[in-house]
């Protein structure tokens, strides 16, 4: 009866240290999605922002070509030679 007893102890000390660890690969893993997820964020809205930094330059050349064109037509300015 006596090594029942002490077999059923080290298998709850095992079970009790197995949760233990696997408690902690779930918060390494959790961890490690987490910093990925953010990594992920953090391209996207670069991303976003070269899209965005692309779309106000063409934004910005439309309007110096429309200033020029309005400079033209006012007189203010003599059209360019083009060759």
């Amino acid at each position: 009866m006596e090594s029942f007893f002490d077999r059923e102890v080290k298998r709850l000390d095992f079970v009790s240290e197995r949760n233990r660890m696997r408690e902690i690969e779930k918060k390494a893993l959790d961890e490690k999605k987490a910093s990925a997820h953010d990594e992920e964020e953090d391209e996207k809205k670069t991303e976003l922002q070269k899209d965005d930094e692309e779309k106000y330059e063409l934004e910005y050349r439309d309007y110096l070509k429309l200033e020029q064109s309005l400079l033209i037509e006012l007189g203010l300015r003599q059209p360019a030679d083009e060759n």
